[in-house]
């Protein structure tokens, strides 16, 4: 057990750091991506995309194989040689990384059609510390409520259409 902690958290915090680097990466070349797609070269922009599956994928082999063959000692050399700089940047990413992400997706959803959702689930995490996974139980209640609720007005505006006939 001391020999897999003495491992694990270095290759954790090395893990870690190498996540960041890949996504920041990652976001550059999903904007670049889009711009291909949007000047109508949709395979290259494609082809592109992959090159983030292989990032992900790398990262992870990475860590992996300089813990393994390498060793704790090794990792923490890289850690250590790190300039403060970096770690408190990468740290920082790492942190506005999840607030990025979201403002993107609030970008596409019909915030203004939706607000009280939006805001119910604010006030939930907010003010009432309802955890996120309550919250999203919640959201999909709220969700699948209001998709049965649209099915059945369709539902009866086609019955009525079929008796006017």
């Amino acid at each position: 057990m001391e020999a897999g902690l003495a491992l694990g958290i270095p290759v954790g915090m090395l893990g870690v750091q190498m996540d960041i680097v890949v996504r920041l990466i990652n976001g550059v070349i999903i904007r670049k991506s889009e711009r291909m797609v949007q000047d109508g070269k949709d395979k290259a922009g494609q082809r592109l995309m992959l090159l983030c599956w292989v990032l992900f994928g790398l990262e992870a082999a990475l860590a992996v194989l300089i813990s393994v063959t390498l060793g704790a000692s090794f990792v923490n050399q890289i850690l250590d040689a790190t300039p403060q700089w970096v770690t408190k940047g990468l740290s920082l990413a790492g942190a506005l990384l999840p607030v990025v992400g979201f403002s993107m997706l609030l970008k596409y959803m019909p915030v203004k059609k939706y607000f009280n959702y939006v805001l119910l689930g604010f006030v939930m995490s907010a003010y009432l510390n309802v955890p996120i996974l309550g919250i999203a139980i919640v959201g999909f209640a709220l969700a699948f409520d209001f998709y049965r609720r649209k099915n059945e007005l369709v539902l009866e505006h086609v019955e009525e259409a079929d008796e006017d006939e």
